[in-house]
């Protein structure tokens, strides 16, 4: 976990930067802007680079949400009381890399 967050906020390069037309449907707007991933996880979406291994190129392609459901019944998951946590990421996560996905 710690390394994703240091990877968001630029202290770790990330494995794969990619830049293109991001489209942002909270605010309805398209940008031209960068996707990091670490991991095989998306941890950061932004206007500017953030330190990379691999770049990929894509300006005149568009880089948009895909279906994600973002929340989750913790009764419902079958887990013990005693092991949630290590199936979820902790409040404020998102938070300290400055956006969400």
């Amino acid at each position: 976990m710690e390394s994703l967050i240091d990877a968001c906020l630029g202290l770790l390069p990330l494995d794969t930067l990619v830049s293109g037309q991001v489209v942002d449907v909270y605010r309805g707007v398209i940008f031209d802007g960068y996707v990091g991933i670490k991991n095989g996880m998306i941890v950061y979406v932004g206007s500017r680079p953030k330190p990379y291994r691999e770049r990929i190129d894509a300006p005149e392609k568009y880089i948009l949400p895909a279906y994600i459901d973002g929340h989750i019944h913790i009764e419902s998951t079958l887990m013990t009381p005693k092991h949630p946590r290590e199936g979820s990421y902790p409040r404020g996560y998102m938070l300290r890399c400055r956006g969400s996905t």
